[in-house]
């Protein structure tokens, strides 16, 4: 069998659409957020971030995939592609090198750029590859020349978590994609079916030839905080991202603690003082970058620190201390950072960040909702 032949094969869906999954976006869940990684990102300006919100322009959008591997969220995503397999290495080009072969086609991506972090660890642990060898012209004189991050650069925080445990990403050229393809070989199935029992690979579904691959692709980034924060070496250096809250800023209102999805904020009371003394830890290795909490802050007292590639030393967990109190006015229960209770101290009294901030608040007293239509109507006399 030729390998044009095995190409045809084993071809993905040509040109795969972008999806996007609305209800994980932030601005679904936060009205007026600022978010806009997927118009930064977007080498055609297919992205509108105005007034009414995210739009997208299918008619500008040419399913590069870079907004996929951008969005913290995983709110978007597209079909993930098929290498070839070449002698223990995973070969894979961009469409724009590879002539006249069929686009999404194994061992073609519409762009390079996007590839996630995950995505290359999955790959190389299922195909049980050292090497990620990637195909592309000069991105600099692409159209889709990536406005951000490129996979290079956003795969190096990861290897060096890694260290010799990591996959290694090398740049070859057309002609040797042309080669490396040339000696692709299709997998062993019956083999891969019995290793695939055995080591429980994620779900997936089959193409035509039944070459396993993996129904969609977004940003992956909670696969990959959580295999880093799993792997016996990598949890031996910092974590990708870092959440930090500023005790000078922070009324202690829990709203990041109750809406962060990853569960990075945690609320914890201390079990030998009955609740009196609690605190809110940062837990380092859950956090998935993603922003939500510095968008719900409403006091700007959360921040959340990059990759740093040449810090060598993980971080200690930052932990907030609290104390319970009860508002003078609303006579509800309230945390505050135990730091600034003098701070909050009005004529002796210690008022809740919503009370002091001058908005309604209703004092104890029961409240009885009916139906005035149904109400009976008294005679008049």
């Amino acid at each position: 069998m030729s390998s044009n032949t095995r190409t045809a094969a084993w071809a993905a869906p040509s040109h795969a659409p972008l999806t996007i999954h609305a209800e994980r976006c932030i601005h679904q869940r936060i009205v007026h957020s600022n978010c806009q990684t997927c118009v930064d990102v977007c080498p055609q300006n297919a992205w509108k971030h105005d007034d009414d919100g995210l739009s997208l322009d299918p008619d500008l959008c040419d399913h590069c995939g870079q907004c996929v591997a951008a969005c913290p969220h995983e709110a978007l995503s597209i079909a993930e592609p098929a290498p070839h397999v070449v002698d223990r290495n995973l070969v894979l080009a961009c469409e724009r090198v590879t002539g006249s072969h069929a686009p999404g086609g194994v061992g073609i991506v519409a762009c390079l750029h996007a590839l996630s972090a995950d995505w290359v660890i999955q790959q190389a642990r299922r195909h049980h590859c050292g090497w990620v060898q990637l195909a592309s012209a000069d991105c600099r004189a692409c159209d889709r020349a990536p406005r951000s991050q490129s996979l290079f650069q956003r795969w190096q925080p990861v290897a060096q978590r890694l260290g010799s445990f990591a996959p290694r990403l090398e740049c070859i050229s057309p002609t040797q994609w042309m080669e490396r393809t040339l000696e692709a070989h299709a997998p062993d199935l019956a083999r891969r079916r019995l290793l695939g029992r055995i080591l429980a690979p994620r779900a997936s579904t089959s193409s035509p030839a039944g070459l396993a691959v993996s129904a969609d692709m977004t940003s992956q980034r909670v696969n990959l905080v959580s295999y880093l924060a799993k792997h016996a070496h990598a949890c031996l250096k910092p974590t990708l991202w870092e959440p930090e809250i500023d005790p000078t800023r922070c009324t202690a209102c829990m709203v990041c603690v109750r809406l962060c999805p990853q569960g990075a904020l945690e609320h914890h009371t201390d079990p030998l003082r009955s609740g009196e003394l609690e605190s809110i830890e940062l837990q380092h290795t859950r956090c998935t970058g993603c922003g939500l909490c510095t968008q719900v802050c409403e006091h700007k007292a959360i921040t959340v620190h990059e990759p740093d590639v040449t810090v060598r030393v993980s971080q200690p967990s930052q932990t907030i201390a609290l104390e319970v109190l009860l508002c003078s006015q609303c006579k509800a229960p309230f945390h505050f950072p135990a730091g600034k209770v003098s701070d909050n101290v009005k004529a002796n009294r210690f008022i809740c960040p919503i009370c002091s901030a001058g908005r309604l608040h209703h004092t104890q007293r029961i409240v009885q909702e009916f139906d005035a239509a149904a109400a009976p109507v008294a005679p008049l006399v």
